[in-house]
């Protein structure tokens, strides 16, 4: 089971997969950004499979870049269920077999609100997303999150 493998071990699952199914892998970041790319490109061969990352950590970009609307951001605020599915579908109507979002807030937790984050991926068949409480120190909060992303797409694959 992937929850339990370490990052690279992850990565080099998540990249062999994707490989051999030749996908059109698509990324979008929030609160992680640019580590899920950071990881995925350190490993040789990301180019295959790895067409687009977007660090979208303005409301701005998510509405630019993602064709998240203004109404949606406004209503569930950025970090939400709803947004990370609107990102996910962002990527998905841009010739995408597999997209894999991120939006939360990175922390450390100082209120309620810290460490929520949202992670996520999806295919244009299946969409897997998942809450999750953060209470590390910020880099390892943004780490978690790119385990957690990585082991979701492993899933649909």
């Amino acid at each position: 089971m992937s929850k339990n493998k370490k990052t690279p071990a992850l990565v080099a699952e998540f990249a062999d997969k994707a490989t051999a199914q030749k996908l059109n892998v698509k990324i979008a970041e929030s609160f992680t950004g640019g580590h899920n790319t950071k990881v995925l490109t350190a490993y040789a061969g990301a180019s295959v499979y790895l067409s687009e990352s977007i660090v979208c950590y303005s409301l701005d970009s998510k509405q630019k870049r993602l064709g998240v609307s203004k109404e949606v951001l406004e209503e569930y605020s950025a970090v939400s269920i709803t947004v990370l599915r609107a990102m996910l579908n962002g990527l998905l109507a841009d010739d995408c077999d597999l997209a894999i979002a991120a939006t939360g807030y990175a922390g450390p937790p100082k209120d309620r609100q810290e460490g929520v984050a949202y992670v996520g991926a999806a295919t244009k068949h299946k969409i897997k997303v998942k809450k999750v409480f953060l209470k590390g120190t910020r880099l390892n909060n943004i780490n978690e999150g790119v385990k957690l992303a990585l082991g979701i797409a492993l899933e649909l694959l």
